[in-house]
């Protein structure tokens, strides 16, 4: 059954050269209990790692059932040792966490037994080394005549054909010695069993030869006596290989059968998931975050606003707001995009300066909010709400007093009246109160209520005034009525332009603008027409109410998508002067406002979560042919090359980041696999394959990795209705970001398995377990 032809060991330390074994030249046959015996230092126990394959030779041949093996390369002997070969050290070498019935098990499922096989025949072997009692206790509470019995169950759990023994009693007193001769002699019957001892006396009356060495030749080889019932015959070896479900029963039982180690484990790798998660999601918001706050054209660049127009700049119809408002990422649609440059100015005494200060906010689209961005309260619903910044002027239930802010100066007089909101949320901006604009969030009605003075204030508004009487005066003296009709006079058309503020009051009918007399003083001036001097409230003023009876006036607005425009009749009125200056203001009612205003429908607001999103939608908009202009991402030459500079800066710092938490978690998770190294020699050495022992190591790591992440998934998911940063990084991944993350941790887990496995298979079975403990 096995033979060895003139086979020579040599060990090499350093310059020295110490032969194991000379020449040896010896044959085995089935049914022979054979003990190999010699001093310390002899190469009994070389011998015996050389006929199992668990180290090799320099000269000489090894034959198995006649077939020549001396060229086997490491990987082929493994695969006979494991097919083919039962050894039993002194050490033992079980798995200390598991129990008796896992040690025997964990080899009939490396062999692939199924689970009903195996239950049967482990109790049957259990039973037969007579440790029944203690099936499912851990082997680290045993005797050592108990580990050594259970060795050799788990060593018959395969049918071997070939056992080989070293020192197997070593440490065990004479009477639990003898029982395991006992047990040895028994299993000879039908197998081959070499024992290696220093002290023949202990198993003398056991074996059936004996053959001694000294100084690694040798020195006796003789027959003791023959089993009656010996069986002389080549014996095949049952090859069998670890299933994928055999593999991950014992990566499962790795794991729960250390649960200190594992959970340490499964910290680690849920802290390094959790890390690379977050380092990846700042470099995503980082990336994807707004290019400018400010550009020439617009007020408010927020990253929620994406302006759209048609290319013929007609109105858009109710068809084509409709399909705006499906694209993917579109959270609604305002009809007049203007709106968003308005500011809006509010007036708060200071009871520190004992003074009035002027605090400005630019309006925002409230769906532009998810309700978990909030601090406290509420999104507005109805016209009258509105969510502001945390800056401390405001809480929630207070009510703003607040007025758009074109052509307002801000005096301690001025009122701020125009409008009344009442504060329904709170959200964080990280402006301060010396920063120019602050959030102010309204509802699409809110909007809408604000939105009519957003127009006229890019408009062009003329009155022309004809009929009027100027006076030819060649000198700077005052006309007294008495000269009036001696003065030469001419009749002309005399249009002014003023940048006046349009306010809205619908106590004034329709088609009349109402202004105040100081206007038409100015007119009276800058057409030279004027009057003697009659007292001191006089000042020499014309008579606003008769110049507008005397007069033509007309009145036009050429709005942003008008190039020109016919002046329109419409009745102006006048009153006298007031104490608040409201020289150059017109009032006039929301009919009349609109037939000279409204202009909604031209420009809208396309209105999104952020820029992220809003990159996307603009896409989509340009492919359906609309004209999209995106105020936050408009950047000039200058901020071009900081972008592309802070982009590459922020993809090498999350990189750097990434490696280093990678190789972090690496080495700690390393450390922990080194520390079950000798759990894994030990299923190598009772016939693991190299690829099953790598798919073990497989299973276990992923199962704790598939824990962790559910972990860090349970964590998101109730963070993410407390915590806004995290609902706000998701929504930068896209399923190739999530792809890239995974194949990150796979790639990091697949190269500890292969670095472990190798470090499992580096060296022999024997000094590789030396090495270990």
């Amino acid at each position: 059954m096995l033979k060895l032809e003139r086979v020579s060991k040599y060990y090499f330390t350093g310059n020295n050269v110490v032969q194991a074994l000379r020449r040896i030249t010896l044959e085995f046959t089935i049914s022979e209990f054979v003990a190999i015996t010699g001093k310390s230092g002899s190469g009994k126990s070389t011998l015996l790692n050389v006929l199992s394959g668990l180290d090799t030779y320099e000269e000489g041949k090894l034959f198995f059932n006649g077939q020549d093996i001396s060229h086997y390369t490491i990987e082929e002997l493994e695969y006979y040792r494991k097919d083919n070969i039962g050894y039993i050290f002194q050490e033992h070498n079980l798995i200390n966490s598991y129990t008796v019935y896992q040690n025997i098990e964990i080899a009939l499922t490396i062999q692939g037994y199924t689970k009903k096989q195996i239950k049967s025949r482990v109790l049957q072997l259990i039973d037969r080394v007579g440790l029944s009692k203690m099936a499912h206790r851990k082997v680290s509470k045993l005797s050592g005549g108990e580990r050594q019995r259970t060795v050799i169950a788990r060593t018959l759990a395969k049918d071997y054909q070939i056992l080989m023994c070293d020192e197997p009693t070593g440490n065990l007193n004479k009477e639990a010695s003898d029982g395991i001769f006992q047990l040895l002699l028994e299993i000879s019957k039908d197998k081959l069993v070499i024992v290696v001892t220093h002290d023949i006396s202990l198993l003398q009356k056991y074996v059936t030869r004996k053959i001694h060495l000294y100084d690694g030749e040798i020195m006796e080889d003789s027959t003791l006596s023959k089993h009656t019932d010996n069986l002389l015959q080549n014996v095949s070896p049952k090859v069998s290989h670890t299933s994928i479900l055999g593999s991950i029963k014992i990566a499962l039982r790795n794991v729960f059968s250390v649960p200190k180690k594992s959970l340490f484990s499964l910290l680690t790798i849920t802290f390094m998931l959790a890390m690379i998660f977050f380092i990846y999601s700042a470099g995503l918001t980082e990336i994807n975050k707004s290019f400018s706050s400010t550009n020439p054209y617009f007020t408010n660049t927020d990253p929620s606003r994406i302006i759209l127009i048609k290319n013929d700049k007609t109105l858009f119809t109710p068809e084509e707001l409709l399909e705006i408002s499906q694209v993917d990422n579109v959270r609604g649609v305002f009809d007049n995009d203007m709106v968003f440059d308005s500011v809006l100015v509010a007036k708060i005494y200071s009871e520190e300066l004992a003074t009035n200060k002027f605090y400005y906010f630019k309006p925002l689209p409230s769906l532009a909010l998810d309700e978990s961005r909030l601090m406290e309260g509420n999104l507005p619903e109805n016209a009258n709400e509105v969510v502001v910044g945390n800056n401390g002027l405001y809480n929630v239930g207070d009510r703003i007093s607040i007025a758009n802010d074109y052509l307002i100066l801000p005096t301690q007089d001025l009122k701020t009246d125009q409008f009344e909101f009442i504060v329904t949320g709170i959200i964080e901006e990280p402006s301060n109160l010396e920063d120019d604009l602050h959030y102010f969030y309204l509802s699409n009605a809110g909007l809408t209520q604000i939105s009519k003075y957003s127009i006229y204030e890019n408009s062009e508004i003329s009155i022309r005034i004809e009929g009027t009487k100027v006076y030819n005066t060649p000198t700077d003296t005052w006309i007294t009525p008495e000269m009036v009709d001696s003065v030469g006079t001419k009749t002309l058309a005399y249009e002014i332009s003023y940048p006046t503020w349009v306010r809205i009051d619908n106590s004034i009918a329709d088609n009349q603008i109402l202004t105040f007399d100081m206007m038409y003083f100015d007119i009276c001036r800058d057409f030279g027409y004027k009057v003697e001097v009659r007292d001191d409230s006089d000042a020499g003023l014309c008579n606003a109410t008769a110049f507008i009876e005397s007069h033509t006036l007309t009145y036009r607005a050429i709005t942003t998508f008008e190039n020109d425009k016919a002046y329109e009749e419409i009745s102006f009125i006048s009153t006298p002067y007031t104490s608040d200056d409201q020289t150059l203001k017109l009032f006039m009612n929301e009919s009349t406002f609109s037939r000279f205003f409204d202009e909604s429908g031209y420009q809208i607001t396309v209105i999104v979560r952020g820029s992220f999103e809003g990159n996307q939608v603009v896409k989509e908009l340009k492919q359906l042919g609309y004209n999209t202009f995106y105020p936050s991402q408009i950047i000039d030459s200058n901020q071009a090359l900081m972008i592309v500079i802070n982009n590459i800066l922020v993809t090498l710092i999350v990189g750097v980041l990434l490696i280093a938490i990678c190789f972090v978690g690496h080495f700690v998770i390393n450390k922990l696999l080194i520390s079950k190294l000798t759990d894994y020699l030990i299923i190598r050495f009772i016939g693991a394959s190299k690829t099953s022992i790598k798919r073990i190591v497989q299973f276990e790591i992923l199962f704790i990795t598939l824990v962790s992440a559910f972990l860090l998934l349970i964590f998101i998911i109730i963070s993410k209705q407390n915590l806004f940063i995290v609902e706000d990084s998701l929504r930068y991944y896209k399923w190739i970001d999530y792809l890239l993350l995974v194949l990150i941790v796979l790639c990091v887990m697949e190269i500890m398995v292969v670095q472990f496995t190798r470090k499992v298979f580096k060296a022999s079975v024997v000094s590789a377990l030396k090495g270990a403990e």
